[in-house]
């Protein structure tokens, strides 16, 4: 987490130090004239925020809030992308959580430096003031992707007023379990099935290639085998494919293009199962086992449902796995 405390008064500064005493992954910036560390220096305030705003995940201002959000407001874009951002007065009296308060943890932080220096932390949001949980955070908590924000926004004011949510549960494996939506206000319903709020991130594109596989190609051949099958994007948990695949370019920026790990299989612990799937000669004596696909994605799911059988198409081949299932996991 980059963090990054910011002062314009040499009480702020000196309470900047403090913190950073008791916890010293802290930058310290502060104006020139008060600081004697080339590395702390601003030379103008306004400057030096649009150049880093997006560069740490929090920030902690020790000025007027009102400056502040005259600082922030153009650079502002949405509580997925925006940092968390923290405002206290140079006394430390009070440190209030401004922006980002539940995807970006400024609610989290606020409470962590006040606990530092016995202050008392301001909260605003509604869901924590009335300690209950908020859609997006429901979702950061349980590794789930959440894209329809306004709908979240929706749901979560029927959370925080006392109405009645239900959570239903939709996965590609065929388990649907629904409750009775009869009478409810709202309802948050976890897939990976397209078109709904919230996707459950378990599944596994397990690929082949031909070696120089275009990015595009790969790219694209993922995309027709999750819409032919009723499957999302925003569900998908990672890229994987045999360990002598590890350095090819087309599959390492194919994950990179949808913002995954891309993961590899060692041939030795393929060669265990491989006879558990199709295979063929010509593979095995090309690359030492019969089978890529349906081997690393089976590994790579830590055993889990193959949702999309396996399939071919221009020297690339594909098939989807569905993680071993934790929704018992979940918070």
């Amino acid at each position: 987490m980059r963090k990054c405390i910011i002062s314009i008064t040499k009480g702020g500064y000196e309470l900047s130090e403090i913190i950073k005493s008791k916890d010293s992954s802290y930058k310290i910036f502060t104006l020139k004239k008060l600081t004697n560390k080339k590395e702390e220096e601003i030379i103008k305030l306004k400057d030096f925020i649009n150049e880093n705003f997006n560069k740490y995940d929090l920030i902690v201002f020790i000025m007027a809030s009102g400056i502040v959000i005259r600082l922030i407001k153009d650079l502002i874009v949405n509580k997925k992308l925006d940092p968390a951002i923290i405002v206290m007065d140079q006394k430390g009296k009070n440190i209030i959580s401004l922006l980002s308060g539940h995807l970006g943890k400024a609610n989290e932080y606020t409470f962590e430096i006040a606990k530092l220096l016995n202050s008392n932390p301001v909260i605003t949001t509604a869901s924590d003031t009335i300690e209950t949980i908020s859609v997006d955070i429901f979702a950061k908590m349980n590794n789930l992707e959440l894209v329809d924000y306004n709908a979240a926004t929706k749901v979560t004011a029927h959370i925080v007023n006392g109405n009645k949510v239900n959570i239903n549960y939709k996965l590609a494996e065929n388990i649907k379990f629904s409750q009775n939506n009869n009478g409810v206000d709202g309802v948050i319903t976890i897939t990976n099935i397209d078109n709904v709020n919230l996707y459950k991130k378990n599944l596994v594109i397990s690929m082949g290639c031909r070696k120089g596989k275009k990015t595009f190609e790969i790219v694209k051949f993922i995309y027709e085998s999750l819409i032919k099958n009723n499957l999302s994007i925003y569900s998908i948990n990672k890229l994987v494919s045999i360990d002598i695949k590890k350095n090819e370019i087309g599959l390492i920026e194919a994950a990179d293009f949808f913002g995954v790990p891309f993961e590899t299989i060692k041939t030795k612990d393929i060669e265990k199962i491989e006879n558990r799937f199709k295979g063929s000669d010509f593979v095995k004596k090309s690359i030492g086992v019969s089978a890529v696909s349906e081997p690393c994605g089976f590994i790579g799911s830590n055993e889990g449902v193959k949702v999309v059988e396996k399939h071919k198409k221009n020297g690339m081949t594909i098939s989807i796995w569905q993680m071993e299932n934790t929704d018992d996991e979940m918070r």
